[in-house]
């Protein structure tokens, strides 16, 4: 969606817009309440993000990633007490990977004991993830940022015969700078800690360090360990509101412009089919016809897809009670024939037509809509940025 390409733009009042109409259209799409919270939080709207919070929390499907997010502004507020109250919520039980929200909830756990002074308990704390996450057979751990806090925290705590066995545990597989998967492929942007990793490795790389063993207990994230746990939990707390839903694909059948009609009964504007249906590209521009469930004189138009769809004309195809077969034109001349003036409508973009002769027609038994265009999808053309 636009939204996620404009916040990884960090344009985020563009993005909270976006999120905001999908809302709208929208609001039980799985992640869309997560986004538009995290672009509030970028814009320093932490109020308004707390509220649209609560209510994700609610919601099953998003629930742990709208506990983390509120541990995270407790934890933004100095609210040790909230921020434990929701990471304690976060169950254990669900699926244990380096980048889940229970693995997040523990090292934001971790950072409200090392507030606290108590270093051993910050230390204790991460233990499951060092444990779970050890590379195997020489292949690298994703969970290195880890490694590298829990070193220093040992550091930290006098304690540097423990420190350099997980510094020697990224030695041994070597540091990496991490890509990140195209747009495309991504449920979600949850690789916190890869995030935080590559934010640590591109401060000392452009420092001249380009190696391993010089980056570990390197000047280039000074000298005073304390100040370096502060840094590593300050690059994982930024990169917390970075965590937002990706649409890995299209939803079933939504690949073209929606056609809403207005319902009598119900006194609303209610979706009722689509046209251009899989009409991808100039190519396969063509003449479509699609059933619509209710007609009362009017069809709004609306893109609510990531796309731009060419409309090059568009009637009303009604069959009255005799059999007899009218075709009504709309309101807009540009769209009364096959001339190729397209009405151009991207994403957000709507139009609102109307078919004044339909109001003489009387008890029309069929009504369908005729198309013809064709659209583009945007969404091959973006990947991730690497922050």
């Amino acid at each position: 969606m636009l939204g996620n390409i404009a916040f990884e733009e960090n344009n985020y009042e563009e993005a909270i817009m976006h999120f905001q109409k999908t809302i709208t259209l929208r609001s039980s799409l799985d992640g869309i309440k997560i986004n538009l919270s995290q672009s509030y939080i970028k814009n320093n709207q932490r109020d308004m993000a707390k509220e649209l919070l609560i209510k994700a929390a609610s919601e099953k499907n998003t629930r742990y990633e709208a506990l983390l997010a509120l541990a995270y502004l407790a934890n933004y507020q100095n609210d040790s007490q909230s921020t434990l109250k929701h990471l304690k919520q976060i169950s254990p039980t669900e699926s244990f990977t380096p980048y889940s929200t229970y693995s997040m909830s523990i090292i934001l756990k971790s950072h409200v004991f090392f507030k606290q002074g108590n270093i051993d308990l910050a230390i204790e704390t991460l233990l499951p993830i060092t444990r779970e996450f050890q590379p195997q057979n020489g292949a690298p751990t994703q969970d290195q940022f880890v490694l590298l806090l829990v070193g220093y925290l040992h550091l930290l705590n006098n304690n540097s015969s423990d420190a350099n066995t997980y510094f020697d545990s990224i030695r041994t597989t070597g540091i990496i700078f991490y890509t990140y998967p195209e747009l495309i492929d991504t449920d979600t942007n949850d690789r916190t800690t890869i995030h935080a990793w590559n934010t640590i490795f591109s401060k000392c790389r452009s420092e001249g360090y380009l190696h391993q063993r010089e980056i570990i207990k390197s000047s280039c994230l000074d000298s005073n360990y304390e100040t370096v746990v502060k840094l590593l939990y300050d690059t994982f707390r930024i990169h917390l509101s970075d965590r937002i839903y990706y649409r890995k694909t299209f939803l079933p059948g939504a690949q073209c412009p929606h056609v809403f009609t207005y319902d009598d009964v119900q006194q609303e504007w209610m979706s009722d089919t689509t046209i251009l249906y899989l009409l991808v590209g100039k190519e396969m521009e063509q003449s479509q016809e699609r059933t619509l469930k209710r007609f009362y004189g009017q069809l709004w138009i609306r893109e609510l897809e990531p796309e731009t769809s060419y409309i090059d004309s568009i009637y009303i195809l009604v069959t009255d009670k005799n059999g007899t077969q009218v075709k009504l034109l709309p309101d807009i001349p540009d769209l009364r024939y096959t001339d190729e003036k397209y009405t151009i409508l991207d994403y957000g973009d709507d139009i609102l037509l109307s078919f004044e002769q339909y109001k003489y027609i009387q008890n029309p038994k069929h009504v369908s809509v005729v198309a013809t265009g064709y659209y583009i999808p945007y969404l091959n053309t973006y990947t991730i940025s690497t922050k």
